[in-house]
């Protein structure tokens, strides 16, 4: 792809991420994600306002999907946007956003993944992705 415009604005696209992701659209959400959320392009400042915002909200829509999916008892999903959350932490250092500015949801993703853990250790919560590897605990 060389140039892309999203159609929302960062913010707008993050909310409807975050509604779809609660009438469990997780299909439809990573679309959207990947589409009006997507990583800014190769050779761009990382820096610029568009970026950033973009960046910002990138994150914290894979926040939500992760505390949404361990909440839910889907460790698969929550482990696979974690590690997306982690691909994009060399951008976000690089792009110059602070801990305020991001604000992301720490102690409710460590809260999901602490109940889906204890519920994978009693045989509630049974892994549906064969092919994503959990961690040995989640937390």
């Amino acid at each position: 792809r060389l140039e892309h415009r999203a159609s929302m604005m960062p913010m707008e696209s993050a909310a409807i991420i975050r509604g779809l992701l609660r009438v469990g659209n997780t299909t439809d959400a990573l679309t959207l994600l990947n589409d009006e959320l997507s990583l800014p392009l190769q050779g761009t400042p990382l820096d610029s306002h568009e970026n950033k915002e973009k960046l910002k909200h990138r994150a914290l829509s894979l926040a939500s999907i992760a505390s949404r999916h361990f909440f839910e008892g889907e460790p698969c999903m929550a482990v696979k946007s974690c590690d997306m959350l982690s691909a994009i932490g060399p951008m976000i250092r690089e792009s110059g956003l602070t801990i305020d500015e991001l604000a992301m949801p720490w102690t409710r993703i460590i809260k999901g993944a602490t109940q889906c853990e204890s519920g994978r250790r009693s045989g509630s919560v049974i892994p549906c992705m064969p092919e994503v590897e959990l961690p040995c605990n989640l937390v």
